[in-house]
């Protein structure tokens, strides 16, 4: 049997997060419940469908699919919420960085995430090539050896 996060708890925990240091800790904590874990990995607010409104809508299904499909997935969508509130503040911080893309959320985030060797596999969405985040997550990725999915089209458009 899969690890089953306990969403009220994470929740918390993010929401007590005052920096992406912190919130990779959690993440982390998390990360290390899951024996062996797989990661949906995709457009989200650069590329893909053309908003993140739409591209989370997509992600969010495909985690979904994939964990009927009895996949252990690490979700970050609980971590959502907190990353934007953060990526503000970053950018209030960093005005003269502000149009450009928030690095810590891959620079920190992420890259605790990766780090912590609980990943085995990923999969990406459709138009992750797009992606200024995606493209970084595939070739950290790629480059400790997890293994690579790519879903096609065909396969979520039911889920659109």
């Amino acid at each position: 049997m899969h690890h089953e996060t306990d969403l009220e708890w994470l929740r918390a925990e993010c929401a007590n997060a005052e920096s992406f240091e912190e919130l990779a800790a959690v993440a982390v904590a998390e990360m290390e419940k899951f024996e062996d874990a797989e990661i949906v990995c995709g457009p989200l607010t650069t590329g893909g469908l053309g908003s993140m409104e739409k591209n989370m809508a997509a992600f969010l299904a495909v985690i979904d699919m994939l964990k009927k499909e009895g996949r252990p997935i690490y979700s970050q969508g609980p971590y959502e919420e907190r990353i934007a509130y953060l990526r503000d503040r970053w950018r209030e911080h960093h005005p003269s960085r502000a149009q450009l893309y928030c690095t810590p959320i891959l620079e920190v985030l992420y890259a605790r995430i990766f780090d912590a060797g609980r990943i085995r596999r990923a999969w990406f969405i459709p138009g992750w090539e797009s992606s200024l985040g995606a493209t970084w997550e595939h070739d950290r990725l790629k480059g400790a050896g997890v293994e690579i999915e790519y879903l096609t089209p065909e396969r979520i458009q039911s889920l659109l």
